[in-house]
């Protein structure tokens, strides 16, 4: 069957309180929904089979929040009404934990191992993923304005081992130097044709000291000292001893 994204809203058939969430998969897949600890704990006091799931509308990925807080307010879903604990969604400060909770987690989970690391569940794994060889729902979707923006201030003036830590970091700078040397490289064994080699060499000249500049300090040279023209000179310090040498002449001939 046909895989998309929705909102969905599923009923306990004993007592008709309703939950609603978001889900991507198949209309009809078993998946009654992920609220804790409400929802999930109706499920284990009633049975899975005392519960059931309709789609309420299909949307994008990106509508996901936005529309269950306009079901979660319509169908008045809201503990004690329903089994839905916010209004947005998640935790009751909707969907995200404060620093002092933050801090709290990050010190009871420093220095453990998790249980998972380094296994997959065989019941998830390969052709038994509900996802195995199914395109996720966000792939090809492109970032809005909104939250370019809001990346852009996220990472805004950090390094690489600010932003991933020192180990992931180094991995990351590793595999992007591969990628620019030889094979990796989206250059590699190609050349520019005529017409953008004069192009790449008109934007250089831009960058290149006058002609009477040059005349200059050629004369200059016969008289003073390399470090005494760099003075005069500052922004040419670097290419001196190429001027001097003639190797600008080229770009000067009528």
């Amino acid at each position: 069957m046909e895989k998309f994204n929705y909102v969905y809203v599923t009923t306990n058939l004993i007592n008709g309180k309703q939950y609603v969430g978001s889900h991507f998969g198949e209309e009809d897949d078993s998946y009654l929904g992920s609220g804790k600890p409400l929802f999930k704990n109706a499920v284990k006091k009633y049975g899975k089979e005392n519960f059931k799931k309709e789609v309420i509308e299909k949307c994008k990925p990106e509508d996901n929040l936005l529309l269950e807080t306009k079901y979660i307010e319509k169908i008045n879903t809201l503990q004690p009404n329903g089994y839905n604990i916010s209004l947005t969604g998640g935790t009751r400060n909707g969907g995200r934990h404060s620093e002092e909770t933050k801090r709290k987690i990050s010190k009871a989970n420093k220095g453990k191992v998790s249980w998972s690391k380094g296994k997959i569940c065989p019941q998830l794994a390969g052709a038994n993923n509900g996802m195995y060889g199914q395109p996720g729902p966000c792939l090809g979707r492109k970032l809005t304005n909104k939250e370019k923006e809001h990346l852009q201030q996220l990472y805004k003036g950090k390094t690489y081992e600010e932003i991933h830590g020192l180990e992931k970091a180094s991995k990351i700078k590793k595999q992007m130097s591969l990628d620019r040397i030889g094979a990796g490289n989206s250059f590699y064994n190609k050349k520019h044709n005529i017409e953008t080699r004069k192009k790449i060499s008109n934007s250089k000249r831009k960058h290149f000291p006058k002609e009477e500049e040059v005349n200059e300090i050629k004369k200059l040279k016969l008289t003073c000292k390399y470090k005494e023209i760099s003075e005069l000179y500052p922004e040419y310090l670097n290419i001196l001893r190429h001027i001097v040498a003639g190797r600008y002449d080229k770009y000067y001939e009528a």
